[in-house]
């Protein structure tokens, strides 16, 4: 008896199938898919609030900032918190995990500010997507005086004798506290302060800043301190600039980092006034032969405009020369004007 059953199997193998592997299709299907890949762990930086605002604050009382910042990520999440003023003192959690919440706290202090004012906090992440972020610290610094014109006085004085200027001081409406004395801080000015008689307004005062013919001639600044009653802010500073004679705008010269052959010329103009009457620049010149200096006068009144430039010539470090102006005044002959930078070394390749 003859069997047939080789033509069955081909038949079979035929409508199955195998596989390169030689294995039948059908098993070959039924593999599960590769998986991909499971991603890296990684923190995520969220700051619930970047801005606070806390309203007004009486100089010289310190204001307290809070932020709180949120981990949404699957890994720890670490921060490093910069302050942009010494005035502000961060405290921080440097590490919040997965799921977590942390806080970044300021205490900003006041006793300099005046009106709105706005710092920066710079925050460094180990978040892939935000490296580094900012917290925005705002209020609105009040004082207990209000003093007009401005507690920032310009002082032009004269060539000979005494100048005077008289600001009103306001103690803020309803305050008990008061003014108690006045006191310059330089030899050259006088600080006088009066009480206003009760009739015109009570606790106002007028203080009369005399400056003496002895203040040497440029610019002073001149510190005046009102002492109060008042144990928030125990002390008021006014700034005077008293200006005698010529005026040289900026008192300084600041370069900054400087490349040894910059792509443009670098540029610096100083400006030369007189708070009365006329003068004339003789000559200027510059302790270094690689800055080349020119002279103008302008066309509004006694003003002179003087342009220092560099183009190359400087090894790198640290750069410190003197701008030296001639005057025909007989008093301030020759204005010597600071000129500061830094030559960074070239790089090369």
């Amino acid at each position: 008896m003859i069997r047939r059953t080789a033509p069955l199997a081909i038949l079979a193998a035929a409508v199955i199938g195998t596989g390169p592997s030689g294995a039948p299709a059908f098993a070959q299907s039924r593999r599960p898919a590769p998986r991909s890949p499971a991603k890296t762990p990684a923190p995520r930086y969220v700051a619930v609030r970047d801005e606070v605002n806390v309203g007004s604050v009486t100089r010289g009382q310190p204001a307290r900032f809070v932020f709180t910042i949120k981990n949404t990520g699957n890994a720890t999440l670490t921060l490093k918190v910069i302050p942009n003023c010494s005035c502000t003192v961060p405290t921080y959690d440097s590490i919040i995990a997965p799921g977590k919440t942390g806080t970044v706290t300021a205490m900003l202090n006041t006793i300099e500010m005046l009106g709105e004012v706005t710092k920066t906090l710079s925050v460094r992440t180990n978040d892939p997507r935000r490296p580094t972020a900012g917290l925005y610290m705002i209020a609105n610094v009040i004082s207990l005086a209000e003093v007009l014109p401005s507690e920032k006085v310009i002082l032009p004085l004269k060539s000979q004798g005494v100048t005077e200027k008289t600001l009103t001081i306001s103690i803020r409406e309803g305050s008990k506290d008061t003014i108690t004395a006045a006191q310059s801080m330089v030899p050259g000015m006088q600080a006088i302060l009066t009480p206003m008689p009760a009739a015109q307004r009570r606790n106002r005062y007028q203080l009369t800043l005399r400056a003496l013919e002895t203040m040497p001639p440029g610019e002073t600044i001149c510190r005046v301190v009102l002492r109060t009653s008042s144990t928030v802010e125990p002390e008021i500073h006014l700034t005077v600039r008293c200006r005698k004679g010529i005026i040289a705008a900026p008192r300084s010269i600041a370069l900054g980092v400087v490349p040894s052959t910059p792509a443009r010329p670098l540029v610096r103009m100083v400006t030369l006034t007189r708070t009365d009457g006329e003068f004339k620049v003789l000559n200027a010149r510059a302790t270094d032969p690689n800055l080349r200096v020119t002279v103008k006068r302008l066309s509004d009144g006694p003003v002179y405009r003087i342009t220092l430039t560099y183009t190359s010539g400087w090894s790198s470090g640290i750069i410190q020369r003197l701008l030296i102006v001639e005057t025909d005044d007989p008093v301030q002959k020759n204005i010597m004007i600071p000129i500061l930078g830094r030559v960074e070394a070239s790089r090369s390749g």
